[in-house]
């Protein structure tokens, strides 16, 4: 029997304000920083993850796993991920040289 545990996108940043002084033109602005949100593949099947991504507006998905492999979820090996989520429409950039764990 196979469990299917939640898999949760989570919102990470958010916007921040930005004073800009040394000039009287420059002004006190708030300026929009990239939102960064967090997913794990789970068991999810690939249209399942992709549609999440694109619900929440999603752009860009940077790969931070050390090991981007899955024997049980081939579609989420770094391969086929970046093929599969460039075909709908994602950037895609792998991180996990330095990032990873």
């Amino acid at each position: 029997m196979q469990v299917r545990l939640p898999c949760r996108i989570r919102r990470v940043l958010g916007t921040i304000n930005t004073s800009l002084t040394g000039h009287p033109s420059m002004t006190s602005v708030q300026q929009p920083t990239p939102t960064v949100f967090t997913i794990g593949h789970s068991n999810l099947e690939l249209e399942e993850f992709l549609s999440m991504l694109a619900g929440h507006g999603i752009q860009a998905v940077c790969d931070v796993r050390s090991r981007p492999a899955s024997f049980r979820f081939p579609q989420f090996n770094q391969d086929s991920l970046e093929v599969n989520l460039r075909d709908a429409g994602f950037k895609y950039e792998f991180l996990g040289e330095s990032l990873g764990g």
